[in-house]
């Protein structure tokens, strides 16, 4: 007997939602479009969408508040446009019975400004993603400047993070990559994140590190065994600089297998 309660109830549940959502349907068709609230995230600092921007952009849509049904707004073609704004990550997009429509946004997260050589400039975001600068604010990130020939316009569309392993990149795409490696590293250990504020590549394509901290650089070459390296260093600034002082020397190679190659000023 049992096998025939179970679909006897689900066709119970199936025909309730239904009833449910017709009937949502035709309460929604006699609300008026009666405020607007909008939700910007800004967890990490960021402020490159405002308030302002989405309200002007449902009001450009032809969206009045007061005028329109909240059925009849048009959410996925909200949360498309939306989207495919520069500087959002994610947006959504929707209704409530009381007339009020909601929009959630997610902006992208930037952490590093590259300039490169021909005088272009633009983030490299969280996700290894590049991203334009604003006009209206700049993000406080780390700056990778030097010798990076990488012109958004020939590089935006790609996921630097997920590069690794493909033997058939361009130089350029290599350097971005390595750039989001050796960027998302230093993110992460709360020393590195608070000493180094540039890195500048030099002509030969190694990586330098310019610290806050202390008059000297840092030479790291390539990203190959990077957490060795900076292990190495964090090992020489609490064992070496703490001794000798953090102006004793101009540069610090960590190039090198098991040695650090230091030149005094």
């Amino acid at each position: 007997m049992k096998k025939y309660i179970e679909p006897a109830a689900s066709i119970l549940a199936v025909t309730l939602v239904a009833l449910l959502i017709a009937f949502t349907e035709k309460e929604l068709a006699d609300v008026k479009f009666q405020q607007l609230r909008v939700n910007i995230n800004t967890d990490e600092g960021n402020f490159f969408v405002t308030s302002r921007e989405v309200e002007d952009a449902v009001s450009h849509m032809g969206y009045v508040s007061g005028d329109d049904g909240i059925k009849n707004i048009n959410i996925r073609s909200l949360e498309e446009f939306f989207d495919s704004y520069p500087y959002i990550a994610k947006s959504q997009v929707f209704s409530t019975s009381k007339g009020v429509l909601h929009i959630e946004i997610k902006q992208r997260v930037p952490i590093l400004r590259i300039f490169q050589k021909y005088d272009d400039s633009y983030y490299l975001d969280k996700q290894g993603e590049l991203m334009p600068v604003s006009e209206d604010f700049t993000a406080h990130v780390p700056v990778a400047n030097g010798e990076i020939n990488a012109p958004y316009n020939l590089h935006y569309g790609v996921s630097y993070s997920q590069l690794e392993g493909r033997d058939d990149l361009q130089k350029s795409e290599k350097l971005l990559g390595d750039l989001y490696t050796l960027t998302t590293n230093l993110r992460q250990d709360e020393l590195w994140n608070a000493q180094f504020n540039q890195i500048y590549v030099d002509k030969s394509g190694d990586f330098e590190l310019i610290p806050r901290v202390g008059n000297h650089n840092i030479v790291l070459g390539s990203t190959e065994r990077l957490n060795e390296k900076l292990r190495k260093l964090k090992i020489f600034y609490f064992e070496g600089l703490d001794k000798t002082g953090w102006n004793e020397y101009s540069t610090i190679n960590l190039k090198f297998d098991n040695q650090v190659v230091c030149t005094k000023r």
